[in-house]
């Protein structure tokens, strides 16, 4: 299991301003996304990866998630915890993000429990070094990864199955 970078605190201002954040909309929803999440919010449209031909989003209880041919983009309300409360994992391509916060209510004996945890699976073609993770001041958790160059994939995926090149003198 990989343990991804500590999670970078920045303004949701600075953020905004990079056009790193990408708004999306649920008439954008994509049928091929994989994630899964807890509790109770589940999307019944799953597959095994990320399409990449078009720019693709959800917004569900998973969060909402931007999928280009560039890379990804997950982001996820997290206003109710502070950045140690969250750990991001991956392991075998499996994205898992848990958060867990335990509050004083300040009615003496009683704590207040908060969890969630959330899981998506990571299309082969990210780079994983290329994986990581902002909040913005106001509780916004973003992921954002990359996909590899062209350079950087297997040769026999950019070339169509049985194919053959003719010349012409």
């Amino acid at each position: 299991m990989l343990s991804i970078q500590k999670i970078k605190v920045i303004n949701e201002d600075e953020f905004w301003r990079s056009g790193q954040l990408i708004r999306s909309t649920a008439a954008n929803a994509s049928n091929n996304l994989s994630s899964s999440t807890s509790p109770a919010y589940y999307n019944s449209k799953q597959s095994s990866n990320f399409p990449h031909q078009n720019q693709n989003s959800v917004t569900s209880g998973a969060g909402d998630i931007i999928d280009t041919e560039h890379g990804f983009t997950i982001q996820l309300n997290a206003k109710h915890f502070q950045p140690n409360d969250i750990q991001i994992t991956l392991h075998d391509h499996t994205l898992n993000v848990f958060g867990d916060r335990l509050e004083d209510s300040g009615l003496g004996e009683q704590k207040l429990r908060r969890s969630f945890t959330r899981k998506y699976t990571i299309p082969s073609d990210v780079r994983i070094s290329s994986i990581s993770s902002y909040m913005t001041s106001n509780g916004l958790l973003i992921i954002k990864g990359s996909r590899k160059g062209w350079k950087e994939t297997d040769l026999r995926q950019h070339l169509a199955p049985n194919s053959s090149v003719i010349s012409t003198v």
